[in-house]
């Protein structure tokens, strides 16, 4: 913005607008499960050339991931925001099957998402999650997820540390499988003690955006000025005042 000339140093900065949506009611968390989002990454524009290399490790340290949790008992619920993702999370599913044939329905579910209520929903049914969608992530802190995010932009770090959990990220860049199983053991230890700060930093940001749509409204809405009667324009256009 600078580089354009707009000089925004006295701007307010607000959150991301999802922190104001209604979060699902009623919605009965399946105890243990891990929440698992998967992407179609292949890495930025400066990496097209190993577009596909980089899009082949991603999904294998992800299959990998997910047959940790599932042989150490965890139940998982996978999801996607995206049509483009919906491949990869067939990758990995089909691994998993191919690999843990016994796996009985109540240890893995992967069902179709196909509005932001049911996103919402199936988030809200799990304990914790790793994700790598943006939105994934935040909603998940939104409602107060322990969450662990393997991103693939700056802004996953800052959303993370303004919510506690800086130490939880990584990158899908350059994802370290074994990291990641010690950080999401150490993010499951730590919940209890985690999820009263998310909640208190999602007040706090539904606060903020309350506070910015009044703004907005008081700018964009203002009453209009009562209509003035025929002396009063006489007035205005000779001076003339009584």
């Amino acid at each position: 913005m600078l580089r354009m000339g707009l000089d925004t140093s006295e701007d307010a900065v607000y959150p991301d607008l999802a922190f104001a949506l209604p979060v699902p009611h009623e919605a009965p968390v399946i105890a243990g499960t891990v929440g698992v989002g998967v992407m179609d990454y292949h890495g930025g524009n400066d990496d097209r050339q190993q577009a596909d290399q980089l899009r082949a490790s991603y999904v294998d340290k992800m299959k990998s991931f997910v047959l940790w949790l599932v042989d150490s008992g965890r139940p998982v619920r996978m999801f996607t925001t995206d049509v483009h993702d919906e491949p990869i999370m067939h990758e990995v599913i089909a691994h998993l099957r191919a690999h843990r044939p016994e796996l009985g329905p109540s240890q893995f579910i992967a069902e179709p998402v196909s509005s932001l209520d049911e996103l919402m929903r199936q988030i809200a049914s799990v304990d914790t999650v790793v994700a790598s969608r943006y939105h994934n992530v935040l909603y998940a802190l939104k409602l107060a997820k322990p969450t662990l995010s393997v991103g693939y932009a700056a802004k996953f770090g800052a959303l993370m540390a303004e919510m506690g959990l800086a130490e939880f990220c990584q990158s899908a860049h350059s994802l370290d499988v074994d990291r990641l199983i010690e950080q999401f053991t150490d993010l499951e230890s730590r919940s209890a003690k985690l999820r009263p700060t998310m909640t208190e930093r999602t007040a706090a940001n539904a606060r903020l955006l309350s506070s910015q749509f009044a703004t907005l409204s008081a700018l964009l809405f203002r009453a209009p000025e009562p209509a003035r009667t025929t002396a009063e324009h006489r007035r205005a256009r000779t001076g003339v005042h009584p």
